[in-house]
C-alpha cells in the first residue's frame, strides 16, 4: 500500500463508509487515539472502526471542511477537519491528525491526535470544548 491509502481512508471516512474504512485497515491493525480525555488503544480492525464509528455515525450534518496529507519518513501524515451537527445541537468542528504505518494489507498502525468537538467560531468568548466520543469505559 502507498500514500493513496491515506487519501482513500479520508475519502471513505468523509462518506461515513465504515465498511470501506475497515477495508483500508490490516486485520491486525493497532491504533492509539490521544483524545481530550486521554489515551485509548485499540487492536484489530473491528474495534478500531467501531470506535471511529461511535464518534461520527449519528451526526445529522457531517461535512469535510479540509484535509491534508504528506510523508514523514516512512509514515503517512493525514489530517481532516469535519463540520458536524449532533443531536440537533449547534454546529461543531472536529480536527484529527494521524500518522499511519502502511503495509501490504493496509494501514497497520495509526497514531491519532483529536481536537475534540469544538463549538464556537461565532462565539465572542472564543471556543468552547465539547467532547463526547461515546462510552469511555
Amino acid at each position: 500500500m502507498n500514500g493513496t491509502t491515506s487519501q482513500k481512508f479520508v475519502k471513505l471516512l468523509a462518506a461515513r463508509d465504515f465498511e470501506g474504512v475497515a477495508a483500508t485497515l490490516a486485520s491486525d491493525a493497532h491504533a492509539r487515539f490521544l483524545l481530550p480525555h486521554g489515551l485509548e488503544e485499540h487492536a484489530g480492525r473491528d474495534p478500531i472502526v467501531g470506535r471511529i464509528k461511535s464518534w461520527f455515525e449519528s451526526a445529522s450534518v457531517f461535512e469535510l471542511a479540509s484535509s491534508s496529507e504528506g510523508t514523514v519518513g516512512l509514515r503517512q501524515r493525514v489530517s481532516w477537519r469535519f463540520t458536524v451537527v449532533r443531536d440537533g445541537g449547534s454546529s461543531e468542528v472536529i480536527e484529527q491528525l494521524a500518522y499511519l504505518n502502511l503495509g501490504h494489507q493496509g494501514i497497520e498502525q495509526s497514531d491519532l491526535l483529536c481536537s475534540g468537538f469544538q463549538i464556537g467560531t461565532g462565539i465572542a468568548t472564543g471556543y468552547e470544548q465539547v467532547f463526547s466520543a461515546g462510552a469511555l469505559g
